[in-house]
């Protein structure tokens, strides 16, 4: 598409023209924070000169910078150095390098990369937490993500959104025999105080039936001496929050421990929505 046409576009989802000249676009490119157009050497009607073709992503990555660059802007600092955009875009493009190799291999282990791009820190409330890169970087890459989703499934740019990443596992029939196979189940928006971002790993309806189904009703709990500590393979334990189940792959077998927490007086709750809000 011609630069007027990305112009016209990034107006459409509510960006106006002060806050994101064309021009800006155009540095941007230059810096390689967007791909850089392609050089037609002819006029669109046919006359003297030469003009550039963008490609299609070029909008929602232009929006996703914008959004991401103003709300960092707005929450701490005065102006975003380009250090701190590229920083930004590198994380950004890793996390979706981890979507693209799942869809292309399927193999559970790539989801155990998204922990890479996570930096340990202090909380607010003294706690430790994780975020992707530090503080200000975390800023920029949730609400960059956030944004990218928006467009991409046409929500609202300027309505705050929990964009979460699901994974499940599904029972699949091949060659006249079930199966459970874990896909990519895309993603869904939740209304938010502010952008977010997270993952969530669990089963089908279907998927959980076929797991209780292998196991007696005795075995719908922690044995003695089975317990899960600080050593434990926590590559082989899967959380199902929605559900309140922990099912553990047993080391060394193909057998599956499915621990049922409905009705025990327990919850399974966690804050992993928090490490990857926008910082305030």
């Amino acid at each position: 598409m011609r630069i007027d046409e990305v112009e016209k576009r990034l107006r459409s989802l509510g960006i106006t023209e002060a806050k994101l000249p064309i021009n800006t676009v155009r540095r941007w490119s230059a810096a390689k924070l967007l791909p850089k157009p392609e050089s037609i050497y002819h006029a669109p009607k046919g006359g003297p000169g030469r003009y550039g073709e963008w490609p299609p992503e070029t909008v929602e990555q232009a929006a996703a910078i914008h959004m991401a660059r103003n709300s960092l802007e707005t929450a701490t600092i005065k102006r975003v150095k380009l250090t701190m955009l590229k920083e930004a875009k590198r994380l950004v493009d890793a996390f979706y390098a981890f979507v693209d190799e799942f869809n292309r291999t399927g193999d559970p282990q790539v989801l155990l990369k998204f922990d890479t791009l996570q930096k340990e820190v202090e909380l607010p409330d003294g706690k430790r937490g994780v975020v992707f890169g530090g503080w200000d970087l975390n800023t920029l890459v949730v609400t960059w993500i956030a944004t990218l989703e928006k467009v991409r499934h046409n929500q609202p740019l300027f309505e705050p959104k929990t964009v979460r990443f699901s994974w499940n596992w599904h029972v699949v029939r091949e060659f006249g025999r079930e199966d459970l196979k874990i896909m990519y189940d895309r993603v869904t928006f939740e209304s938010s105080d502010e952008d977010a971002i997270g993952r969530h790993v669990g089963h089908t309806r279907e998927a959980l039936a076929t797991l209780r189904a292998t196991w007696p009703a005795n075995h719908m709990g922690l044995h003695r001496g089975e317990i899960i500590d600080k050593d434990t393979d926590w590559n082989r334990i899967q959380i199902d929050l929605d559900k309140q189940l922990v099912v553990i792959e047993r080391p060394g077998t193909e057998d599956i421990l499915i621990v049922d927490l409905t009705g025990s007086g327990f919850k399974i709750c966690t804050n992993d929505m928090i490490p990857w809000r926008r910082s305030k």
